[in-house]
């Protein structure tokens, strides 16, 4: 193994800000990740959740500046459980609602030049595994360089197989020092294109992107000014605790929804790319989360009580209860208590729009689990059942919040308009728009509307006195 190099202890690179996007709707690892349990928070690689591996893989780093963890208001409690966990330094942002990737990062860039105007931000998101951190921090050493003088930098991961599930990066010309310029962006080819794009050199774009924060806004400012003023406004009104910054509602809705790639890196004409060969893999889909598991004489990778006779290439994680399989090929079945899904693994594309389908009939089995998954993937540090519940008001009706300081739970709106009292504050959600309620608060839902009102509810246990 070779030595461990501080890869930055002689450069201005001090200035490294890392952000953490730690957004996630619980889809594509369904029925293991949930609406309230989404796949960062899921420990895929033994004890620790993704999004604990990834503050981790920081030190690597070894910047001196906070890392801001941007996330969803209403996943605001089980953030900091993670982040007292993984006793990293953290600042959390959180957005009152889910705006995409572009607004995420422009209110990550508002924030640290306001504390540093020299700040350089390195992107990453939360529920990527990187096997190599040190050469994870060579590759990001090399990016940060080019950002210090204005560019804006992707870490292309260098793929190891076609791929039709991620976008990929063709390089131009080099620039000299491990760095290229950007050619042009491919979005998921399919996988005889995807096969062609890496024999010439292409790359995955894996969401990991370096650049100063400042050389951030002003690109926003030329591209999608929109989105930069809506975010400014959002970061100068927000509400601020201890390490903790609400954005505001109001402004941040004004922002259109829009990733990062979309608003900037395809229209700005500085984008350069590094290559990174670090064991990166995406646990996006059940393939990717099965390749942690050896596979056995047939290629069949199990977790749980399994027996299987005259299958082959199947994924199977049954942690509960024996599940036997006979003559099955190519097929993913996951069991959970309340759970199953059964799916063949060139069909899995299917699963995204089938859970929307569910969420929006508000089945239970996708807001939160009726029990903690475990035997090796499941939720970090609690075995805590979630009780989860439909009830309907009235118009005129109310309902009062009943947590005890070891409890707390989510309202999510099925239909109808609810009205939600929160201490002084009080907000109008709509269909599909939730609000988490602390242990021991009395927040207060009412109906003020012509119709009736739907709510699905989800209790969680308690998750230990972090929170």
């Amino acid at each position: 193994m070779r030595p461990e190099l501080d890869v930055f202890a002689d450069s201005p690179e001090r200035h490294l800000w890392p952000v953490i996007l730690c957004g996630g709707s619980g889809t594509r690892l369904w029925p293991l990740s949930r609406r309230s349990l989404p796949k960062q928070f899921l420990a895929l690689t033994g004890e620790s959740s993704l999004l604990e591996t990834t503050l981790h893989r920081l030190a690597a780093l070894r910047t001196t500046a906070p890392a801001l963890c941007i996330a969803s208001k209403d996943m605001a409690t089980r953030t900091r459980h993670e982040l007292d966990r993984s006793g990293t330094r953290i600042r959390l942002v959180l957005e009152p609602e889910a705006r995409n990737t572009a607004p995420a990062i422009a209110a990550a860039a508002f924030v640290a030049h306001a504390e540093d105007s020299d700040a350089v931000l390195i992107v990453l998101p939360a529920d990527h595994v990187i096997d190599d951190h040190q050469s994870f921090a060579e590759a990001a050493a090399v990016a940060v360089s080019a950002a210090t003088v204005g560019e804006i930098v992707i870490l292309g991961v260098r793929p190891h197989e076609p791929s039709s599930a991620l976008g990929y990066i063709v390089p131009d010309t080099s620039v000299g020092g491990g760095i290229q310029r950007v050619g042009r962006f491919v979005e998921k080819p399919d996988a005889a294109r995807a096969a062609q794009l890496i024999s010439s050199g292409a790359l995955w774009n894996a969401g990991m992107v370096v650049a100063r924060a400042d050389t951030i806004i002003a690109a926003l400012n030329l591209h999608e000014p929109r989105v930069s003023k809506a975010v400014r406004l959002a970061v100068d009104n927000a509400k601020r605790g201890d390490d903790c910054l609400l954005l505001d509602r109001e402004a941040f809705a004004q922002s259109p929804s829009i990733s990062f790639d979309h608003a900037v890196l395809e229209r700005h004409g500085h984008v350069r790319v590094v290559s990174l060969d670090a064991g990166w893999r995406d646990m996006g889909t059940w393939p990717e989360v099965a390749a942690l598991i050896a596979p056995d004489s047939d290629d069949n990778r199990i977790r749980g009580d399994v027996r299987l006779a005259g299958s082959r290439r199947n994924i199977v994680f049954s942690p509960r209860r024996l599940m036997v399989g006979l003559g099955i090929e190519d097929l993913v079945v996951i069991d959970t208590p309340d759970a199953l899904l059964i799916a063949h693994q060139n069909r899995l594309g299917l699963l995204g729009e089938t859970v929307k389908a569910m969420i929006s009939e508000a089945r239970p089995e996708v807001l939160g689990h009726a029990q903690t998954a475990t035997g090796g993937f499941g939720e970090a540090g609690s075995d805590d059942p979630a009780v989860m519940c439909q009830f309907t008001l009235a118009p005129g009706e109310y309902r009062q919040a009943e947590t005890s300081l070891g409890r707390k739970l989510h309202w999510i709106v099925v239909t109808g308009e609810a009205t939600v009292l929160a201490g002084k504050d009080t907000k109008i959600l709509r269909r599909d728009q939730s609000h988490f309620v602390a242990p021991g608060a009395g927040d207060r839902l009412e109906n003020r509307a012509a119709g009736k009102l739907e709510i699905a509810e989800v209790r969680l246990g308690d998750l230990g006195s972090h929170e």
